[in-house]
């Protein structure tokens, strides 16, 4: 009698915790996005799931039309957004150059300064500095030039008609047109 009276108090919690670990499956997947039917050089795109937990949605680097998933939960009717805004603020390839120009020309007055009173020169920052820079003109140089445009449509979740099923394996396409 009293195994069944410890039984029937322990099974509906046993229920609810199951219910509660079980959660969406999680897939590794890739997949493209084309501008215009092109590889969009650059980005970033967004999944904003049905949901509406902030914790489902996931976000992958684009680089050269290419992006990957890891552990994504498997959903259908999930929103794309792809942002380009953060790649805007490099500039050209010609505006990196001359950036690039003037962080060496700031780091030789700082070895010359650090010389004229025999102390050594403290270039680490400046050194991080051109190296992301040149990281950034690789970047802009991989993307023609110029980093890619995508109309504000596809910038925001409230405006995107874009749709995916995210599963295993790949993904299809994530078209944008761009005129």
């Amino acid at each position: 009698m009293r195994l069944s009276r410890v039984l029937c108090l322990l099974v509906p919690f046993a229920l609810l915790a199951g219910g509660c670990s079980g959660g969406k499956k999680k897939v590794d997947c890739t997949g493209t996005v084309n501008l215009d039917g092109k590889p969009l050089a650059g980005g970033i795109v967004k999944f904003i799931y049905p949901s509406g937990k902030a914790a489902d949605n996931q976000q992958a680097e684009i680089t050269n039309g290419e992006f990957s998933l890891k552990k994504a939960p498997a959903s259908e009717n999930v929103k794309v957004v792809v942002d380009t805004a953060s790649l805007s603020t490099i500039g050209t390839v010609d505006d990196i150059k001359r950036k690039i120009l003037d962080l060496k020309a700031k780091k030789q007055s700082l070895i010359d300064q650090a010389k004229k009173f025999n102390q050594p020169a403290d270039t680490a920052q400046i050194d991080e500095e051109i190296a992301k820079a040149e990281a950034d003109e690789k970047k802009v140089k991989a993307m023609g030039g110029k980093p890619p445009v995508v109309p504000k449509i596809y910038q925001d979740e409230k405006t995107s008609p874009l749709t995916i099923t995210i599963k295993e394996g790949t993904l299809d396409p994530i078209e944008l047109k761009g005129k």
